[in-house]
């Protein structure tokens, strides 16, 4: 698997989780305690994010940070 792959994986599962939360970038940027810069640029494949800022991400969500890299056509659980 390229690096391009896991940034789209990454990219498209943060905007699934958040879009099922019916949450904002902004909202989601404040829950996690981020920038909603931050959460643009990695929804935006600009930016690679550190473990420290996907821990905080699925913090929100309430899943395990495996499930942000899963192939978009598997149903994800939480």
């Amino acid at each position: 698997m390229d690096t391009d792959t896991l940034k789209s994986r990454l990219s498209a599962n943060i905007k699934k989780f958040r879009r099922e939360r019916r949450l904002s970038q902004f909202e989601l940027a404040e829950r996690a305690e981020l920038s909603e810069q931050t959460i643009n640029s990695i929804e935006s494949r600009r930016l690679w994010p550190s473990d420290k800022t996907l821990i905080k991400i699925c913090g929100v969500f309430n899943i395990d940070v495996y499930q942000l890299f899963l192939p978009e056509i598997l149903p994800l659980t939480y």
